[in-house]
């Protein structure tokens, strides 16, 4: 495998502090067992600090602006070809949103031991319009914003991306018990406003979570502001879009990462 230019070192190791209840069990995972972290857009894989700190294992994640500079404006469909030669077989793939939607289909061809996602929907923008009488709520157009939102969210980012960014994380946190809270963590671990940062924004018109890998599952918040959804099997708990940050859910994450570690 070639150098991993996309894959950046995380935490290797629990802390000293961790205790047993708070960590992933070494019965089921070694200090050998690779996990790929991939962030939502405009965010750097630190944010899953609170998760991979608590998992043995070796940890890698992704960095967005090495692989926008890379591809120089391409698509979504190249991002996945990308990872994939640069990405190991058998590895546990975590992903939130933007990041869910690429672990998902590159992870699909690796031979995954587990892919977990957060907030990821079967697509990101409607591809009809959202009907409220529809009674078929399992109907997949109805995920996700309609196409113009995000266009308009395109425009925002481009005519002021410091202001963007920052109504992007109180959008994230929206739904949240503690939103402020929860809206400066993700400030903390945002990039840096980058015109590159738009080459994300036109992943998400394309990106495509077909085929699902096996031992897949997708988590949702409840109050999710952007109404994500479509993937199955999947499970619900409270919260935001970053629902997984929130304290209240962190036990019950590391719970669903430790059962789908399982053989």
């Amino acid at each position: 495998m070639t150098t991993n230019t996309f894959w950046q070192p995380l935490a290797s190791n629990p802390p000293s502090h961790a205790s047993d209840s708070d960590a992933l069990s070494s019965d089921t995972l070694s200090s050998d067992t690779l996990w790929y972290w991939l962030p939502g857009w405009s965010f750097t894989a630190n944010i899953f600090e609170s998760l991979y700190r608590q998992i043995p294992g070796r940890h890698m994640g992704l960095d967005y602006q090495a692989l926008y500079h890379a591809l120089n404006q391409q698509g979504f469909e190249s991002a996945v070809t990308a990872l994939r030669h640069q990405s190991s077989r058998h590895a546990h793939w975590v992903g939130w949103s933007l990041g869910g939607a690429i672990a998902t289909a590159t992870s699909s061809t690796l031979n995954a031991r587990s892919t977990t996602v957060f907030g990821t929907g079967s697509q990101f923008c409607q591809t009809s319009d959202h009907n409220d009488n529809d009674n078929d709520n399992d109907n997949h157009y109805n995920h996700g914003m309609p196409i113009s939102t995000l266009e308009t969210f395109i425009q925002h980012y481009q005519q002021n991306a410091a202001k963007t960014l920052k109504r992007f994380t109180a959008l994230c946190s929206q739904g949240s018990s503690q939103p402020r809270a929860l809206s400066r963590t993700l400030a903390a671990h945002q990039s840096t406003p980058d015109a590159e940062l738009i080459t994300g924004l036109h992943w998400l018109k394309t990106a495509c979570t077909a085929p699902e890998p096996s031992q897949f599952l997708a988590l949702y918040g409840e109050q999710d502001a952007l109404n994500p959804g479509g993937l199955q099997p999947s499970d619900t708990l409270p919260g935001s879009h970053a629902f997984w940050l929130e304290p209240d859910n962190q036990q019950r994450i590391l719970t669903r990462l430790q059962r789908s570690t399982r053989p």
